[in-house]
């Protein structure tokens, strides 16, 4: 990881690093968020255009591990009991 060392200016404002933001593919008037992690450190991250999308897939390596279809089935047995 590298660090980026920035100045916070009068008004609150920050300038994002042009090596971050080519990384996050960041574009002018792209919505991001920030997320205090606590006193001295926050995450930003871009926002997706679509949640659903973004989330899509998402335990995918879960239900595999699980058996998948195999599991489901099984837990609607045990739930007929």
């Amino acid at each position: 990881m590298n660090t980026t060392t920035v100045l916070l200016s009068q008004k609150c404002q920050i300038v994002v690093p042009k090596a971050i933001r080519q990384r996050l593919k960041l574009k002018a008037g792209m919505r991001i968020s920030m997320d205090a992690i606590d006193n001295h450190h926050a995450i930003i991250t871009t926002q997706p255009k679509n949640y659903t999308d973004a989330l899509s897939g998402l335990g995918a390596d879960v239900w595999k591990k699980l058996g998948g279809v195999r599991h489901l089935k099984k837990l609607r047995k045990e739930w007929d009991k």
